[in-house]
């Protein structure tokens, strides 16, 4: 198995984790937490919406592209009115990810590609924290 180092600030960083898929949330959370992340994972916006205000500090939101019900956008919008500086990393894991991705980080988003590796993640968190 792949060593995994914890994020170089050693700092216990919260992700809140939006994924629909069970086996995507549980091996993100187990690259997270491996990562030295405190995770909250939701299946759906309306769960993370619920999650959010109960977690504490969030440091970075981390969501599918594609969710059921309300957006991964819209979660977001509603999200930065409690915390404006919340760093997003977005993730898909469909066939044409480029245009996905370039719309993404036109908005000043992260973005990964599903299947991810944990040095990717960790690539992504150390970004949007800097």
């Amino acid at each position: 198995a792949q060593q995994i180092e914890p994020l170089s600030d050693g700092q216990q960083r919260t992700i809140l984790l939006v994924e629909d898929e069970s086996d995507v949330r549980i091996l993100a959370t187990r690259m997270l937490e491996r990562l030295g992340c405190r995770v909250i994972a939701a299946e759906d916006a309306e769960m993370a919406l619920e999650l959010a205000p109960v977690s504490g500090k969030i440091d970075v939101l981390l969501t599918d592209v594609v969710l059921p019900g309300l957006s991964s956008a819209s979660l977001y919008e509603r999200l930065l009115k409690d915390v404006p500086d919340l760093p997003v990393i977005y993730m898909s894991g469909y066939g044409d990810n480029s245009a996905v991705a370039q719309q993404v980080t036109a908005q000043g988003a992260y973005f990964v590609s599903k299947p991810f590796t944990p040095a990717a993640l960790a690539t992504a968190l150390e970004s949007v924290l800097k």
